[in-house]
């Protein structure tokens, strides 16, 4: 099992994941993360501008802020069938 990363008191920003990317800002694939007093701001992606979260991570968010991101893909509509 991988180890928590924790990221403290910062800002991720303009962070650009393109193509079919997912999670501009952070993106989570097979471990825990935890935010703690984090800004996710000015990030783009296919899917999740400021985060994105696989099925085997996991992201703990306290006292963080979200905001001005931008994803381009509807996953809800393609997923939906």
């Amino acid at each position: 099992m991988p180890g928590v990363v924790e990221l403290h008191d910062l800002t991720l920003t303009g962070g650009a994941f393109g193509g079919s990317g997912d999670g501009g800002g952070i993106r989570v694939r097979n471990a825990p993360v935890v935010l703690v007093g984090v800004t996710l701001t000015g990030n783009a992606a296919t899917s999740g501008g400021g985060a994105w979260v696989g099925s085997s991570g996991s992201l703990t968010l306290t006292n963080v802020t979200v905001s001005d991101n931008t994803a381009s893909a509807d996953r809800r509509r393609r997923d939906a069938g």
